[in-house]
Order: structure tokens, then C-alpha cells, then sequence
């Protein structure tokens, strides 16, 4: 097998992966989202519920939205979001 077919079986595993994002609103209100991109155009946004709490830096609230994201996306939320329409 050549490196370029190995490059493009890695393509194909990673484009069947969901692609996480997490969006942080202006500091200091805190505001966080996270979107699972599907492949094609299907794109879902989700609200964490630490949004509107108090952080006194950047890198707390950018932690507490991973962790949460992390939580949310084991849970059977992922298995719908996965789920072809």
C-alpha cells in the first residue's frame, strides 16, 4: 500500500468522524455553544448549560466548556446527533 492510499484511507475514517467546535461569546459573559458538524451540510448547535456563570479568566470558562462538551457528547445526545435525518 503507497502513502497516498494510506492518506486517503485516513481521509475517509476522519471524514466519517464528527467534527467538534466549541464557541466562547465576548468575556466576560461566558457564553458557551458547541456543534457537532456531520459530513455533508448537516450542522447541530447545542447550548451548555455553564453558560452565564461567573469566570474569572478565560482558560476557566475554555476548561469548564471541554469538560462539559466532553460529558455531553458520551452520553446518548451523540448517538442522536450521529443519526442520519
Amino acid at each position: 500500500m503507497t502513502s497516498e492510499d494510506q492518506n486517503h484511507e485516513a481521509d475517509q475514517r476522519n471524514s466519517q468522524l464528527p467534527c467538534l467546535a466549541m464557541y466562547v461569546d465576548h468575556w466576560p459573559s461566558g457564553e458557551f455553544y458547541w456543534v457537532v458538524m456531520e459530513s455533508g451540510d448537516h450542522v447541530h448547535w447545542r447550548r451548555l448549560d455553564i453558560a452565564g456563570k461567573q469566570w474569572h479568566t478565560w482558560i476557566e470558562a475554555f476548561d469548564a466548556g471541554n469538560t462539559k462538551l466532553l460529558k455531553l457528547m458520551a452520553n446518548p445526545l451523540r448517538r442522536a446527533m450521529s443519526s442520519p435525518p
